[in-house]
């Protein structure tokens, strides 16, 4: 077998990373070949036209993919709350670059989608960012969520939702952890399936029940939607709860040609997570930071280059430039 031959037979059998939540063949094949690179150990260059190609197809997506995330919530809304209004609040959470305090900021948008609908959440984001009160200076945002919550809240099945988009950092931490192989040393409390090498929770759901016993009746009622399919479940409830103490009932949904991420959860277990979220977020991020540094500064570095590849946020670089990734 000629290495062309061996090459593409290679190649053809790899996932591209994004594959579950991106459509554009061509912006996958170009993930393929740069994970491909990295196993053989041969440089790979991304031209000009190709960088901006994948700009404009990624940011293309993710507008597609969140306003399918929208329609799909305002579904669940209608499912669970029918005849009910409801508002939609932003929340942006910030981490202060100077004293490292966390800030938070509220944009309450009524019943007025118009805003949300011009704008990704990540712009929405950068626009309404908290200040940090101590230092007087702007937060860049670490985490930010939609709240929909009905108005008149009666008896119900389901008490609010939210959703929210992975940042574009976390969307390159994860393709870097997948394509350098980092992603087994995380399987600590997790559950693995044939998944685990494509993301597939670019866009996630968080439905608050009433009450326990409510949220099998909400995943049931969901699993009878017929525009619906479930491509995997995760029971982290009672016994099966993480060390962390985090609970929810997890669903991977194929919706619209989209993948989203639905969390189901009691208004005491969101709390709950929230009270821990800074511990264990911090400690899981020191964990993940100790595994990367086994990798120096080829994890950096690829890192770096995804970053650039997908939106340019370094003004140093050219758009006339090429993008080397390589061994």
């Amino acid at each position: 077998m000629s290495t062309g031959k061996w090459e593409k037979k290679i190649l053809s059998s790899i996932e591209s990373p994004l594959e579950k939540v991106i459509k554009d063949q061509k912006l996958n094949n170009l993930i393929k070949k740069i994970k491909f690179s990295k196993m053989i150990g041969k440089t790979i260059t991304i031209t000009p036209r190709e960088i901006q190609y994948v700009r404009k197809q990624f940011a293309k997506a993710v507008r597609n993919g969140e306003r399918r995330l929208h329609t799909l919530t305002v579904s669940l809304l209608e499912q669970f709350l029918p005849g009910k209004p409801f508002g939609i609040t932003l929340i942006v959470v910030g981490r202060c670059p100077k004293c490292k305090g966390i800030t938070k900021t509220k944009k309450d948008f009524g019943a007025d989608f118009n805003e949300i609908f011009k704008n990704t959440e990540e712009q929405l984001s950068q626009k309404y960012a908290p200040g940090c009160f101590n230092c007087n200076v702007q937060t860049p945002s670490i985490a930010n969520f939609l709240k929909y919550w009905p108005l008149d809240r009666q008896n119900e099945k389901i008490l609010w939702i939210s959703t929210r988009v992975k940042a574009n950092t976390n969307l390159c931490y994860k393709i870097t952890d997948i394509v350098l192989d980092v992603t087994y040393m995380f399987k600590v409390d997790k559950i693995y399936n044939q998944y685990s090498h494509t993301l597939k929770d670019m866009y996630g759901i968080k439905i608050i029940a009433e009450n326990r016993a409510t949220i099998m009746n909400v995943r049931d009622e969901i699993l009878k939607r017929q525009d619906l399919s479930c491509i995997e479940e995760k029971n982290y409830l009672g016994k099966y709860k993480k060390k962390s103490g985090f609970e929810a009932y997890k669903m991977v949904m194929f919706y619209d040609d989209q993948y989203f991420e639905i969390q189901i959860q009691t208004e005491d277990m969101y709390e709950r997570e929230l009270l821990n979220a800074k511990t264990s977020h911090t400690t899981y991020k020191e964990k993940q930071q100790f595994l990367r540094k086994h990798f120096g500064e080829e994890y950096n570095s690829f890192y770096k280059k995804l970053c650039l590849l997908f939106t340019n946020e370094n003004p140093d670089q050219s758009d006339n430039e090429a993008i080397f990734f390589g061994p």
